[in-house]
């Protein structure tokens, strides 16, 4: 069951996820109604021969411009033995020592202060612990005392303590830990509080310092999974089963969105996922991925739900520079996605 849900071969109703293929996709006649006028908001031909012509000759004029430029770049040395190119690295910027100082000197003067003392002190400002606020089971709960087996929760799960560990240390049952972790702390809860956790510390004075967030980085990382679950599957980096956690971040280091995936598959098919699903009032441009060239096949069809694509390239490493615009939404706009992924809303059928 598990490998036929990947596979597509069993659907399951609702779901974001698991549902037919066709539910990503606008409706027939509704594309059919709007798809010239979606072409000409997008300023695209509607053939698709023209379209690939279009292409070919972008393709030749940056290449030729890029090509231009090669002998006056200081910065690109070639080996000709070995057919590669290498840029040389940017110099720091000379106020990075100020900068240096400053955070030094700011770190010195901001008091200590306990992780519980700071998660009360922000749910004082943001509430963000009433997403884990459990109405159901047998027995009613005062609210304080789920607060409090909520928050025990949230520590002992982000700091991989464990809820026996954690009820060791701080006086609670390993029942209440237990309780809180399985039935409060769902995917729906913590995204929400994440989503008002960033909300609030982007309105904060000092986090302008840190960046705008107009461009954000997606990067995965694979975890070992010792149980069956669906997002699992064989990694022989791991030798084993495990997930790999795509996750968004900011340049204000601040995590818009994050998603355990399948090992098997590539990255590259979910660069958009968090760029259209992490809700919140974040707006980036521009995401760096290294997924080791396969970008470039998952954007080339990027312009036609309304985003524009771009590469760059850093030493020691092969990025790509993915960059959005707002363009027109059609009258009734759908959504359209590969199997495993959610895109633009408002992007046309394929093929």
């Amino acid at each position: 069951m598990n490998e036929q849900l990947k596979s597509g071969d069993v659907t399951v109703a609702r779901s974001r996820r698991w549902t037919d293929f066709e539910e990503y996709l606008i409706p027939r006649v509704t594309w059919a109604a709007g798809r010239e006028q979606h072409y000409a908001a997008l300023g695209l031909p509607v053939d698709g021969d023209a379209y690939l012509t279009q292409l070919e000759q972008r393709l030749h004029t940056v290449t030729a411009s890029v090509d231009g430029r090669v002998p006056q770049n200081p910065a690109l040395t070639i080996d000709r033995d070995k057919a590669e190119f290498h840029l040389a690295r940017l110099k720091a910027s000379p106020e990075q020592d100020a900068a240096t100082r400053l955070k030094d000197l700011l770190e010195s003067r901001m008091p200590e202060l306990k992780l519980i003392d700071a998660l009360i002190d922000v749910d004082n400002e943001t509430d963000f612990l009433h997403h884990f606020l459990h109405s159901g089971g047998g027995r009613r709960v005062p609210p304080a005392v789920q607060r409090r087996n909520a928050l025990a929760a949230l520590v002992a799960v982000g700091c991989n303590i464990g809820p026996a560990r954690m009820a060791a240390a701080s006086g609670l049952s390993v029942w209440e830990m237990s309780q809180a972790a399985d039935w409060y702390l769902t995917g729906e809860a913590l995204k929400a509080a994440s989503v008002d956790l960033v909300n609030h510390a982007i309105h904060q004075p000092m986090s302008f310092l840190y960046g705008l967030s107009d461009t954000c980085s997606a990067d995965g990382m694979r975890f070992y999974v010792p149980v069956d679950i669906l997002a699992a599957d064989f990694s022989h980096l791991l030798h084993g089963r495990g997930v790999t956690l795509y996750a968004y971040t900011g340049e204000n280091a601040m995590r818009l969105h994050q998603e355990p995936i399948p090992c098997r598959l590539r990255e590259a098919t979910f660069v958009l996922d968090g760029l259209m699903e992490h809700e919140t009032e974040l707006d980036p441009r521009t995401v760096f991925t290294d997924t080791h060239g396969y970008t470039e096949v998952v954007m080339a069809t990027s312009r036609t739900p309304g985003q524009g694509s771009g590469t760059a390239h850093r030493p020691h490493a092969r990025a790509h520079a993915v960059q959005t615009r707002p363009l027109a939404p059609l009258p009734e706009p759908g959504s359209h996605s590969g199997r495993h992924g959610q895109t633009a809303s408002g992007a046309p059928r394929l093929g």
